[in-house]
């Protein structure tokens, strides 16, 4: 059990590594501010949704 936990911190610690090899090329860098981008956008379009659609339930309580 004990090397499993080794190893699983050794695979963490390599996962690391690769991810600022990736960030520290401007490709990873242009890709990852895309995705940071998307993410907001489907969390924007998310929360216009839930605001729209509660708006419209007021609105439709008040007529």
């Amino acid at each position: 059990t004990y090397r499993k936990v080794e190893y699983r911190q050794h695979i963490g610690h390599e996962d690391i590594t690769n991810l600022s090899d990736v960030f520290i090329s401007p490709l990873g860098t242009i890709y990852s501010c895309c995705y940071r981008i998307y993410l907001i956008l489907i969390f924007m379009d998310f929360l216009l949704d839930s605001i729209f659609s509660n708006f419209t339930n007021v609105l439709s309580v008040i007529l």
